[in-house]
């Protein structure tokens, strides 16, 4: 009977702890995966922004950069980010998407300066 007993000890052991492994994996698992589908969004968005624009659609490209940080910055904590966020995503011109009338080459330049110093 002790044999059995010790067996029976040594299976619901076994269960639990492979329980719990199991969902500390899943977890961990998910939580690499959001991580990783915030890195992609953010590089699509600002390679989009870096390389892939006429300054007409500069406001369109940084409100969708915008809708990402208010989506995410819970996730993020990136100081870069948030300067970058308050020094360029709070003008009324990106956050309706207008074509952009005040941005002008040096304007354009620091922006993108400050851009690309971002790095999640």
């Amino acid at each position: 009977m002790e044999k059995e007993y010790v067996a029976a000890v040594i299976g619901v052991a076994g269960t639990v702890v492979g329980t719990v492994l199991g969902f500390f994996l899943t977890f961990l698992y998910e939580l690499l995966k959001d991580r990783r589908r915030i890195k992609e969004e953010f590089y699509e968005i600002k390679g989009v922004i870096l390389y892939g624009v006429t300054t007409n659609e500069i406001p369109r490209n940084l409100n969708a950069l915008r809708r990402f940080y208010v989506k995410n910055s819970h996730k993020l904590k990136n100081e870069l980010f948030h300067q970058f966020y308050e020094k360029w995503l709070h003008d009324p011109l990106i956050e309706r998407g207008q074509p952009a009338l005040s941005f002008d080459k040096e304007k354009t330049e620091a922006m993108f300066s400050d851009l690309e110093q971002i790095k999640l």
